[in-house]
């Protein structure tokens, strides 16, 4: 699985979290709102023997988490 990280930066700091795990390959990600919308590519399946695309591909929304 994939997940979506958020950066935060402070300085020369940066602190890195998970705003959701278990993604199928996440490509993008676009924000509107509050909301996250994450692409799943599923980008493995073409180099896994036997692998096929689970179908429809999703867009997964995401609450934007809070600062």
């Amino acid at each position: 699985g994939g997940k979506l990280d958020r950066v935060l930066f402070d300085g020369n700091d940066a602190t890195i979290d998970t705003v959701k795990d278990g993604l199928n390959g996440p490509t993008s990600v676009a924000q509107v709102g509050d909301t996250l919308w994450v692409s799943e590519g599923q980008l493995r399946h073409p180099f896994e023997k036997d692998a096929k695309p689970l179908l429809p591909f999703r867009l997964v929304a995401v609450t934007m988490p809070k600062q």
